[in-house]
C-alpha cells in the first residue's frame, strides 16, 4: 500500500528558482547529480570532469575555466569573460535555449535583478537577461542582450578585489549594462 507520494516539480522549474534567486544548494545539488550520472560518482571531483567532458562536447576549449564546485561560491572557480561569452553563444545553438535564456532573471523582475537598472525603462528592462554573483568584493554579471531583429549579444562583467564601495561598482555595471542596451538599440536606426 501507498501511504503518500510527492511528485518533483519539472526540472525546468528547478532550474528557473536556481538561476532567477541563486539557490546554490540547488545549484550544488545539479553539479553533484551530473558527475553521478555522467561518471558514476558524485563527488566534487567527478562532478567536475563530468562538466568538463560535457562543455568540451559542446566544442568549447577550457582555456580560462576553472571549476571546483556547482554554485560558484569556492574562490578557487576561475572563470573568464571570453569563456562566458563563448559559452552563452553555444547555448544559443541549442534545443533547449529558449528555457535556458528563460530562467535567466531580468532587471527589475523576480530573483537576483529586481532591484538592478530601477530607473530604467522597461524596455531596456526587457532586453537583459543575465545571471548575477557576489562574493566580498567580488561582483558578477553575464548574459544575453536580446535585439530587436531576436538575435542576442554576450555579455560578462567580472570585477574581483576591488576596493571601490560596492555601490559605486553596482553604478558602473549598470552604466555599461544601460550603455550596452542604448549601443544596440541606436545601431538599429
Amino acid at each position: 500500500n501507498i501511504i503518500g507520494e510527492t511528485l518533483s516539480p519539472r526540472l525546468i522549474s528547478i532550474v528557473n528558482v536556481t538561476n532567477r534567486i541563486s539557490n546554490n544548494f540547488y545549484a550544488e545539488t545539479f553539479f553533484k547529480m551530473i558527475g553521478k550520472q555522467l561518471t558514476g560518482n558524485g563527488s566534487y571531483d567527478s562532478s567536475v570532469v563530468a562538466a568538463k567532458r560535457e562543455l568540451a562536447k559542446m566544442g568549447l576549449s577550457l582555456k580560462g575555466y576553472t571549476q571546483v564546485d556547482g554554485s560558484g561560491l569556492s574562490r578557487q572557480n576561475y572563470v573568464s569573460p571570453r569563456f562566458f561569452c563563448k559559452y552563452f553563444a553555444r547555448m544559443k545553438e541549442m534545443n533547449n535555449f529558449a528555457e535556458f535564456i528563460g530562467s535567466f532573471p531580468q532587471p527589475g523582475g523576480p530573483g537576483t535583478l529586481k532591484s538592478v537598472l530601477k530607473d530604467a525603462d522597461s524596455v531596456t528592462k526587457s532586453t537583459i537577461h543575465a545571471k548575477s554573483g557576489s562574493l566580498s568584493n567580488v561582483k558578477c554579471y553575464a548574459g544575453y542582450v536580446e535585439k530587436r531583429d531576436g538575435e542576442y549579444d554576450y555579455f560578462a562583467i567580472l570585477t574581483n578585489n576591488y576596493q571601490a564601495r560596492t555601490s559605486e561598482i553596482q553604478a558602473g555595471v549598470e552604466r555599461f549594462l544601460g550603455a550596452l542596451v542604448d549601443i544596440k538599440e541606436t545601431s538599429k536606426k
